[in-house]
């Protein structure tokens, strides 16, 4: 396993795809605009994937709404192993008091 690697593909704003060596995919932060307040020229991507995790519920970290399939969704703090990997997100706190997820284990 040692020649096996993650890849990591940067889709605009917050969202990353991370895949697997197993090929598992994991997005995290999908963006999108809010009703009011149209920041982005282009949505996020639309990417097949099997893991969500959402950071933090701002529009710009949040939109699951027009995710493609039925991936598992993570809002909250988890513990996830699969083949080859083992992600943990943890609780932080921010300058607004809120709590957000992190990604690390990979």
């Amino acid at each position: 396993m040692m020649d096996e690697k993650v890849t990591l593909h940067y889709l605009g704003h917050s969202a990353f795809l991370w895949v697997m060596p197993c090929d598992t995919r994991l997005l995290i932060d999908p963006y999108g605009n809010h009703p009011n307040l149209h920041w982005f020229l282009k949505p996020c991507p639309r990417v097949d994937c099997d893991i969500v995790v959402v950071t933090h519920p701002h529009f710009d970290h949040n939109a699951v709404d027009g995710l493609q399939g039925q991936p598992t969704l993570f809002r909250g703090p988890f513990d996830l192993r699969g083949e080859g990997f083992s992600i943990r997100g943890i609780m932080a706190g921010t300058r607004a008091r809120m709590a957000r997820n992190s990604v690390s284990g990979i």
